[in-house]
């Protein structure tokens, strides 16, 4: 198919990623900014727009805050299988997908498969791991790779030779793999359209983030976009930047359902007119802790609210900038706002003005319990699932010691 090389999410969170995919409507505007919040059924999903065309709509979900009374996402399918707490292995999703498929096997069909088995926690003992670490050797030994002391915190304390978690990860990405071949070797998706993509990115220790996708840096957010199938060129690229919430829009229209009205703008236009290289591209994270913009090789982060890294002391101060140079030749994990004043200035006030041009949506369900059981789960899967967000979006004439820099310019 055509991979996109240069893809970006919204956001650093599952719960919004996914409503943004599946409704074309980003964060800033769904209001759904953390892993506890659903929609209602006032929103227009993908699933909704195939179902009226007549299509069969089945999902099989992986973790248990993608269900539909959870995330308000069940709307529109026919038929959908989430795990009722914490998340399930990717192979026993595609049973369940195959299951569906069956159940659906005279009529055309819209699926939504999600994998979570490359998302901390890593579960490392899977059969996979032998390819990444070596045998006998012992992650709990000896220390062989240098870290810096924050690294070991939380689930990973105990251990010595912290590395153990990059096989691990790798370990995950080969069984989301297998299962992925599993799904494309299946009949039905021979002569289908397909997109593969991924909520969220992960930091492997870049920019002091460990294993995890805290903060809205460039790992965190650029994510894999392939799209495939009949009328799509196999072996194309795109290297210039675009975004996966224009995935819905693009799938509609392959389908042939040009005409439905839904959000974005159709992926495949940049085989004949590449991506404008300097197009920005937004986000915000979980809870509006902070809000980004990556454009024309630099990427800023105006941090909205006050927050601390999980399992250290680094605290990220309320409307502090962090600017970084991404342009080939740089170090793109040095932060360098104090090098070049005039951009962070420039690119901070973009940001704000995104942040002005807001569009909510009224979707957001009320009456969602809060309760532990829910916050429990957030933070097993390494959320800090009660953790307050930012007041409010920088005012302009805000005048704390991280704005007044870049007052008047």
């Amino acid at each position: 198919g055509v991979v996109f090389d240069d893809a970006y999410s919204s956001t650093n969170i599952t719960l919004p990623s996914h409503v943004a995919v599946l409704t074309g409507v980003p964060p800033r505007d769904s209001g759904v900014l953390d892993n506890l919040t659903g929609i209602t059924d006032d929103a227009v999903t993908l699933a909704d727009r195939f179902r009226a065309h007549g299509w069969a709509t089945v999902a099989s979900t992986s973790c248990a805050h993608l269900r539909d009374s959870w995330s308000g996402l069940g709307q529109g399918f026919d038929a959908m299988a989430a795990p009722p707490i914490l998340a399930r292995p990717g192979p026993e999703s595609v049973d369940l997908l195959e299951e569906q498929l069956h159940d659906a096997r005279d009529r055309d069909v819209f699926v939504w498969l999600h994998l979570f088995d490359a998302h901390r926690p890593y579960h490392s003992a899977g059969e996979h791991i032998g390819r990444y670490w070596e045998e006998g050797r012992d992650p709990f030994g000896v220390q062989e790779t240098p870290y810096p002391p924050q690294v070991l915190r939380g689930e990973y304390r105990a251990l010595v030779d912290p590395a153990y978690m990059d096989a691990s990860y790798k370990s995950e990405v080969t069984t989301v793999d297998e299962s992925l071949g599993r799904v494309l070797s299946h009949p039905r998706a021979r002569d289908a359209w397909i997109a593969v993509t991924a909520d969220h990115g992960e930091c492997l220790g870049e920019y002091e983030v460990w294993w995890s996708h805290e903060g809205l840096y460039p790992e965190n957010l650029h994510v894999p976009l392939i799209l495939a199938g009949p009328g799509v060129p196999a072996g194309a690229r795109v290297e210039g930047p675009v975004e996966h919430v224009d995935v819905g829009r693009t799938l509609l229209d392959l389908a042939g359902f040009g005409a439905d009205e839904f959000p974005g703008e159709n992926l495949l236009r940049h085989l004949e007119h590449a991506p404008d290289p300097d197009a920005p591209r937004y986000s915000i994270s979980h809870h509006a802790i902070s809000a980004a913009v990556t454009q024309g090789g630099w990427h800023c982060v105006v941090q909205l609210g006050p927050w601390r890294l999980y399992g250290t002391e680094v605290v990220k101060d309320r409307h502090s900038v962090e600017l970084y140079d991404l342009r080939e030749g740089a170090d793109p994990t040095r932060e360098v706002s104090a090098d070049h004043p005039e951009r962070a200035a420039k690119m901070r006030g973009a940001i704000l003005d995104w942040l002005a041009r807001q569009e909510r949506v009224d979707w957001l369900a009320d009456g969602v319990p809060l309760d532990d059981k829910r916050v429990s789960h957030v933070r097993a899967l390494g959320y800090a699932g009660d953790e307050g967000g930012a007041d409010a979006w920088i005012p302009p004439d805000c005048d704390c010691a991280n704005c007044a820099p870049y007052s008047g310019r």
